[in-house]
């Protein structure tokens, strides 16, 4: 059997800017911290929990203790709610996202989890605004840990547990961020990027094979997930 890990923001969701936007917001009014760096490839981690963390030391001089993260998590979910409520459509799917994966759960070589730097509680709400149902995936987010590398590790070990193996054929790591090439070449995995543009050139920069705009043309991901 085979493993496709996918990313959620940008990924399977059109949701970076308001995810930036709400992170940002979440941080001013959970900390009083403002003026955020938001050119995340400065940070180690680029995940919810490796920001917070990085952040709270450079500003404050300290780690966050489970109060702080608590509190920056519900401020963070509130913004998430108020521009729901504002614009849906900062909450669309990557085109056919949705549609893709109901196509992938049908193949019978492939399994599919995700893997987030989100908390898991903000990426739960965001593929429930975009209308994408995963609740049958094996997930690992910004919750189980602050590096990207453990916390696919994680979606991988859940996935083994879920089917009762001992190791995949084949894992292909899905995503949109210059951190997922470099997860998926650190872990020794496929990688599949999703962009278009200057931020395709950018995942081809850094070692991206195969790169697709959307999930349009499922048959042609397909075959990228198949090579």
């Amino acid at each position: 059997m085979k493993l496709a890990i996918f990313d959620i923001d940008g990924t399977l969701t059109e949701t970076n800017e308001v995810d930036d936007k709400c992170f940002v917001r979440a941080f001013a009014a959970s900390h009083q911290i403002t003026d955020i760096e938001t050119d995340w490839t400065k940070y180690t981690h680029v995940t919810d929990s490796g920001l917070v963390s990085e952040i709270f030391n450079q500003r404050l001089g300290r780690s966050p203790n489970e109060e702080d993260f608590l509190a920056f998590k519900n401020r963070f979910i509130e913004n998430l709610n108020e521009y729901t409520s504002k614009d849906e459509t900062l909450f669309a799917e990557v085109s056919n996202a949705k549609a893709m994966l109901e196509k992938l759960k049908l193949e019978k070589d492939w399994t599919i989890a995700l893997a987030t730097g989100c908390f898991y509680d903000s990426a739960k709400l965001k593929l429930e605004k975009a209308k994408i149902d995963v609740k049958d995936f094996p997930i690992g987010t910004a919750d189980d840990a602050i590096s990207r590398e453990k916390i696919l590790q994680t979606a991988i070990e859940k996935s083994l547990e879920k089917y009762g193996l001992k190791k995949f054929e084949k894992i292909v790591s899905i995503g949109d961020g210059i951190w997922d090439v470099r997860t998926a070449k650190n872990l020794s995995l496929d990688f599949i990027g999703i962009a278009s543009g200057k931020r395709a050139e950018v995942l081809r920069e850094e070692g991206a094979n195969y790169i697709i705009k959307d999930f349009t043309d499922y048959e042609n991901f397909l075959a990228y997930l198949n090579k």
